[in-house]
């Protein structure tokens, strides 16, 4: 009886030993990864497998690095650190690992770097430090994070510069979106309240007449068309910004059809040449107001047309405020000096 106790006991040991030999050489086996084996598995900022891995080693997903207390965001990504990320990967595969040789590192415990600041006081591209630290997502050395491949020992006076100026980088951006916000908005009222609506000039549209029809500022009016002055054409196009509640029924006002005026029967005349001799007598000057078209100008003058003034003065169908109009008074069917005294 004593006999076989022993001999079951003495068995129990020598398997317990053989099995944990055996563990040890697992452990041992998988103890190891060369530096050459690694390589960079996919781009950074992915919920997928990336940064660096190898044969043995696969590269870990998001939530794996972060089980690993590595940093992922929108300016570091460090599965993609040489040596944080390698080191993070074989641990959570059963791995142990270290660089063979001691890194040149520098951890920025200060604040965020310009790239462009970092590669003009190391006196390299910012190229070639990208390619040695693939964890920077952005043109940015951020805090917290290593840089590897460059022996550099700044002072506290260089840390302070540097980041002095990232911080003078990141005012003046935020001065730039502020400013072009502003000038946003001055063009154009909440879109969360208003709507804006297409309106097409007509003939005989100026554009206090449009102002007063839509019920919008003339000084708006400009503003959101970017109008240097009250000159408009038939068939352009004119954005203007209406309450939501109403820009249905606004939109209906802006395309109804203009109203053609009815003109009194005109008594046939003999017409009038156009190169009138002794203009001075036969004719009235008219200076052109802001808001004024050819077909406006016509209608003060019965007898009038907007080819007549097209003809008489030699213009297009734009005018600009302050010029010199001829009308010539043999055309105006109720003419006399009194009804209308030369506009000068």
């Amino acid at each position: 009886m004593r006999i076989s106790t022993l001999f079951i006991f003495l068995l129990t040991a020598c398997l317990l030993r053989t099995a944990s030999a055996q563990a040890q050489d697992g452990l041992l086996s998988k103890s190891f990864v060369s530096d050459n084996s690694w390589e960079l598995m996919s781009t950074p900022y992915h919920f997928a497998a990336a940064g660096w891995g190898s044969p043995e080693i696969a590269a870990l997903t998001r939530v794996e690095a972060v089980r690993m207390g590595l940093d992922i965001n929108q300016n570091l990504d460090e599965r993609f650190d040489p040596v944080k990320g390698k080191m993070a990967a074989a641990s959570f595969r059963g791995f142990s690992w270290k660089p063979s040789k001691a890194p040149k590192s520098v951890i920025n415990l200060s604040g965020a770097i310009l790239l462009s600041d970092l590669a003009q006081e190391l006196g390299k591209s910012e190229d070639e430090i990208k390619a040695k630290n693939p964890h920077f997502t952005k043109d940015i050395f951020p805090k917290g994070a290593g840089l590897h491949g460059f022996a550099w020992k700044p002072s506290s006076e260089t840390w302070l510069a540097l980041t002095t100026s990232y911080a003078d980088y990141q005012q003046k951006l935020q001065e730039d979106y502020e400013k072009r916000k502003k000038q946003l908005l001055s063009f154009q009222p909440d879109p969360e309240t208003h709507d804006a609506i297409d309106y097409t000039v007509r003939s005989g549209d100026f554009l206090g007449q449009i102002s007063s029809k839509m019920g919008v500022g003339l000084s708006d009016l400009r503003k959101w068309n970017q109008l240097k002055n009250d000159n408009i054409y038939p068939g352009q196009k004119l954005i203007i910004w209406v309450p939501s509640k109403k820009a249905k029924a606004m939109q209906e006002v802006a395309s109804a059809p203009a109203e053609i005026p009815k003109e009194k029967e005109e008594v046939p005349q003999e017409e009038i040449p156009v190169n009138i001799t002794n203009a001075t007598e036969n004719s009235i000057s008219y200076k052109v107001k802001s808001g004024d078209t050819l077909w406006s100008i016509a209608r003060q003058f019965p007898g009038v047309s907007t080819d007549n003034i097209q003809a008489w003065n030699k213009v297009d169908g734009v005018i600009k405020p302050g010029e010199i109009l001829k009308i010539y008074t043999a055309s105006i069917r109720d003419y006399s000096p009194e009804n209308y005294p030369s506009s000068l």
